[in-house]
């Protein structure tokens, strides 16, 4: 692993690690399920619901950087 993805690896896991990054998701994904309750059509809460899983993806992937980063500096 270089010098630079090392860098960026420790940028996402200081994003992933700050108390804020989980009261965002938490926050967007609150916000996409009161929409969803309230969406008349169903094509809309099938897209917010897209949404939602896309965020669990992306919180997925910048976790699994994070816990790469840990095991490298680590060991």
């Amino acid at each position: 692993m270089d010098s630079r993805e090392l860098e960026s690896l420790k940028l996402i896991t200081n994003i992933v690690d700050n108390p804020l990054f989980n009261d965002m998701v938490s926050s967007m994904k609150r916000h996409i399920a009161d929409t969803m309750l309230t969406a008349a059509e169903e094509e809309v809460r099938d897209r917010l619901y897209s949404e939602a899983k896309a965020i669990d993806r992306l919180v997925g992937e910048l976790t699994k950087m994070a816990n790469n980063y840990r095991v490298h500096v680590s060991g």
